[in-house]
């Protein structure tokens, strides 16, 4: 396979949609992903790689990576199908050679609204 991909496109029209299926407590989770790579210039067959991780689980506590995370709250979503939720982000640095892990891993609250919301800048 040798296509090389010009650009990134699609519909993303429910990309930031949370709410396809009613949340099953202690069961769902959502997340999403970014994997960054990057030419390994001393290792032309491998690539260097930064990984982020944005996610919330309907649950009362869960550990990640031996750190117990309490949600504290619910997802909470307005009347423009936006969503204010509980979560945490985790980054992973591999340097071609090493994982470093985690790179961060913080709790946080995040809003995701869509390109139709009004607080879309």
């Amino acid at each position: 396979m040798s296509d090389i991909l010009d650009k990134f496109e699609g519909d993303f029209s429910s990309l930031w949609s949370l709410d396809v299926m009613p949340a099953l407590h202690r069961l769902s989770w959502w997340w999403y992903w970014v994997i960054i790579l990057i030419p390994d210039p001393l290792n032309p067959q491998r690539s260097r790689q930064l990984m982020t991780l944005w996610s919330t689980k309907e649950t009362d506590s869960i550990r990640v990576s031996g750190h117990w995370w309490n949600p504290g709250s619910r997802m909470y979503k307005d009347e423009d199908d936006g969503f204010v939720i509980p979560g945490m982000v985790c980054a992973w640095w591999y340097d071609g050679e090493k994982m470093h892990e985690p790179l961060t891993m913080r709790e946080c609250r995040m809003a995701v609204v869509s390109d139709k919301h009004p607080l879309w800048p």
